[in-house]
């Protein structure tokens, strides 16, 4: 393999490996939204939980 095949190989598997981390933090971001509109339901639920089980 030439030089130059092996940087235009090292670049696009740069690109790729840029590619999936990007779809990743995209797919992270998504994930902490939903997980941010569900925590005051959870909160609600635990303190109600939590006052059934003193009485």
């Amino acid at each position: 393999m030439s030089a130059a095949a092996a940087a235009a190989a090292a670049s696009a598997a740069a690109a790729s490996t840029a590619a999936i981390e990007s779809a990743i933090r995209i797919e992270s971001a998504v994930a902490c939204s939903a997980l941010a509109a569900l925590l005051p339901q959870d909160a609600k639920d635990t303190a109600t939980i939590a006052a059934a089980i003193k009485t």
